[in-house]
């Protein structure tokens, strides 16, 4: 199921990280096959203004991308993808074809939860910036910021 929402900035980053910056009407794709991390990561971006495309990518690759790519309202801003999805599919693929719908260009990165080191060495191969599960608030906020270009953010 795919899940569109947007929301106005809050108090919420700010406990977190005081001083941490807003996204406000940025577009953050999330995709993890866990809800309760889903859920969260939605939370806290929308605490910062973002505005979100959420899924847990449960049918077939094919489908869930396409299906993807037709709830984006626009071209994402950001691109957050667990690595170990269903049906054999991990997030460096949907980061490939993402990008494939979106542009090379695509700001992305990988949720890894996995023990053994293979998924992070393949990640790490593949050029795209990574963060372990579970996560930590600050490190997330940290990535985030740097993979949405500062620069380019409205005024707060």
């Amino acid at each position: 199921m795919i899940r569109c929402s947007a929301t106005k900035p809050s108090t919420v980053a700010n406990k977190l990280a005081p001083g941490v910056f807003e996204a406000t009407g940025k577009l953050v794709v999330v995709i993890d096959d866990e809800p309760a991390v889903l859920g969260g990561l939605e939370l806290l971006l929308q605490s910062l203004g973002c505005e979100t495309v959420t899924t847990t990518f449960q049918s077939d690759p094919a489908s869930e991308i396409m299906n993807l790519a037709e709830a984006c309202p626009r071209r994402p801003d950001l691109v957050m993808v667990d690595y170990g999805l269903p049906f054999g599919y991990t997030g460096i693929d949907v980061v490939g074809d993402l990008r494939a719908v979106f542009g090379e260009d695509l700001p992305a990165v990988v949720l890894i939860d996995e023990i053994s080191s293979e998924p992070l060495a393949i990640a790490n191969e593949s050029g795209l910036p990574t963060l372990r599960k579970p996560l930590n608030a600050e490190d997330l906020l940290a990535a985030i910021q740097e993979l949405i270009d500062p620069s380019e953010m409205p005024p707060a």
